[in-house]
């Protein structure tokens, strides 16, 4: 079944068209925040925070799990602690290697499970690293447009 956290991440990253950040629940990986003087992020605890960060984008999409895991525990031995990614497919990269779309019918108001669920797997294999997931959308102003004049 697929975890809501997957779900309302790429939702806000659709929305958003930033980055939203995937905080776990272990004490490893506290919430982040802008610091009281607006000039860094800082831990839950207070404790700063420094982004060293590795562009992974199309890891919820080009790679099965296996390979996401080696990735991960590559970048977390090279001393990463933020993958940035891109939360859903573009039409340069339409699926993920199992050739699931991130939505049904290339309907973003319809959700695929079997796309999140592995979407969730390697937020989880991420989570137990200790590593940040920063995920955003690659949608492009244009294409929002499209799809909205089609729906109209």
């Amino acid at each position: 079944m697929t975890n809501t956290r997957s779900i309302l991440t790429a939702l806000l990253a659709l929305l958003s068209g930033g980055c939203v950040m995937n905080i776990a629940g272990r004490a490893e990986i506290s919430g982040l925040q802008v610091s009281p003087n607006r000039r860094f992020l800082v831990r839950s605890d207070g404790s700063p925070f420094f982004w060293l960060g590795d562009t992974g984008w199309g890891l919820l999409n080009k790679v099965n799990l296996e390979q996401a895991g080696f990735y991960l525990r590559d970048r977390k031995d090279r001393q990463f602690n933020v993958i940035q990614v891109f939360l859903t497919a573009t039409k340069w990269m339409p699926a993920n290697v199992a050739g699931e779309a991130p939505f049904l019918d290339d309907d973003p108001t319809r959700l695929n499970p079997k796309f999140f669920d592995h979407v969730d797997k390697v937020l989880g294999l991420a989570e137990d690293l200790g590593l940040y997931i920063c995920g955003s959308s690659p949608i492009i102003v244009g294409e929002v447009r499209a799809f909205h004049s089609e729906r109209v």
